[in-house]
């Protein structure tokens, strides 16, 4: 990992889908970074929350192509 990299996988951490290598990567980060702590703490019930609001939904074989498209079309404005 990227030594800022560690701060954005919070998220993934929390909610369990960082693989076994990152996973463990991230939980030694965490030993260290008392902002990260906190965070995780914060997407603690995330995980079970999304459990309630259903199975998870497949995306659309076209998705990648709306959203590629969506970003380009914003930069040529920005």
């Amino acid at each position: 990992m990227q030594t800022t990299e560690p701060h954005i996988r919070v998220g993934a951490y929390a909610l369990g889908v960082l693989g076994s290598a990152d996973t463990f990567r991230f939980e030694e980060h965490l030993s260290d970074c008392p902002g990260c702590r906190l965070r995780a703490g914060e997407f603690a019930g995330v995980r079970a929350g999304l459990a309630v609001v259903g199975p998870p939904v497949a995306p659309g074989p076209a998705l990648a192509d709306r959203v590629a498209a969506a970003v380009a079309a914003a930069r040529r404005r920005g």
